[in-house]
């Protein structure tokens, strides 16, 4: 029994021996299953390497090569074409057009009747503490072809701003001459052409007969000067936004008057010299009017007539400014009231124009009037 028992155990322990040994060939197997594992490796390696290099390389070429051609050839050929084409025609057209309106604005061809016009300018007022030498001016001209038969009368027309409001001055520190050849014509003489309650107008139309009989073939000369200074410390420049002449057909145009009688319609008080508010010594009350009618004085002198009341005349004096710009003393201080005055001693046989009635009281306390005064012939 004992013997068999250690058969048994002999049995075992080979029986053991040998399931080791089948373990150890498990392990055997575990080798082919590294093999395996390699090839299995290589080949995903391989894959994956082919297709990713395949795929970004078709990707790429094919998108850059499409979008670079595709926006260079568009953008070259529309930019180019478009903005070339456009550029040159409109530039083309606007400037042929703008040349063909200037020629149509140069203005009307000179004719009898028919205004011929150029811009004017600005003169600066003179200075506070006096005008210069020489004093402030304004120069235009117009050079006028000859129209064909001799002139008669040509009509001066200014374009001038009114002075308006409550530090309005009036034009009286102007002076101005209309020029051609050896004429000079002074048409305008200090006067205030006040035409309302604060508002000053300088006239806009003049007839001048001066170049009476003479071609209108010339340069016409339009002088303005300034002679004292007006407003605040800046003082006040006097604007010409255009002059005008015009040239009347001489077939049409009457013979000039050579009698007749013109009246103003500036009358009224003359004032009384205050010392609290006038200084100087005096004050001095101005009437004006105008002969637009065409007279000649080939045969006399004229007449100032005059309708004037006062309660002490030695208190005032009167000077007349006639169109041609000479100064008459009608009255002084000692002379009795005048109720006519001929006027003597006028550079120009044509009376149209401006006049202006200056009367200057000196004595305070008393009172006048002027209810009437005319130019006769």
């Amino acid at each position: 029994m004992r013997k068999n028992h250690w058969m048994i155990i002999v049995l075992a322990v080979l029986g053991a021996a040998s399931a080791a040994i089948s373990c150890t060939g498990g392990g055997k197997a575990g080798v082919s299953d590294a093999d395996s594992d390699s090839d299995t490796d290589t080949d995903t390696d391989s894959d994956t390497d082919s297709d990713t290099d395949s795929d970004t390389d078709t990707d790429t070429d094919t998108d850059t090569d499409s979008d670079t051609d595709s926006d260079t050839d568009i953008d070259s050929d529309t930019d180019s074409d478009v903005d070339t084409d456009t550029d040159t025609d409109s530039d083309t057209d606007s400037d042929s057009d703008t040349d063909s309106d200037s020629d149509v604005d140069t203005g009307p061809e000179p004719d009898w009747d028919v205004a011929l016009c150029d811009t004017g300018g600005t003169m600066p007022d003179c200075g506070l503490f006096g005008c210069g030498d020489p004093p402030p001016s304004l120069e235009v001209e117009m050079t006028i072809p000859d129209l064909g038969d001799a002139g008669k009368v040509v009509y001066l027309t200014l374009d001038v701003p009114d002075r308006t409001g409550i530090t309005a001055m009036p034009f009286s520190d102007i002076e101005a001459t209309l020029t051609r050849g050896g004429t000079t014509v002074p048409f305008y003489n200090n006067y205030n052409s006040q035409t309302a309650s604060m508002t000053f107008s300088f006239p806009d139309t003049w007839t001048i007969p001066h170049f009476w009989d003479t071609s209108t073939a010339g340069t016409y000369t339009l002088h303005f000067e300034d002679s004292a200074h007006t407003g605040a410390f800046a003082g006040i420049p006097f604007d010409l936004l255009e002059w005008c002449l015009t040239f009347e057909d001489p077939s049409t145009t009457p013979a000039p008057a050579t009698s007749g009688t013109w009246s103003s319609t500036q009358t009224g008080d003359i004032d009384d010299y205050d010392t609290d508010t006038d200084y100087g010594g005096e004050t001095t009350t101005e009437f004006e009017m105008r002969i637009t009618a065409v007279v000649d004085r080939d045969y006399g002198d004229p007449t100032l007539n005059l309708t004037i009341s006062h309660w002490s005349p030695s208190d005032i004096s009167i000077w007349l400014v006639a169109a041609d710009g000479t100064a008459h003393l009608v009255k002084s201080n000692s002379d009795p009231l005048p109720t006519s005055y001929v006027i003597t001693g006028l550079s120009s046989t044509w009376l149209t124009g401006g006049y202006k009635l200056s009367i200057t009281d000196s004595v305070e306390g008393n009172d006048g009037n002027l209810s009437a005064w005319s130019i006769s012939l």
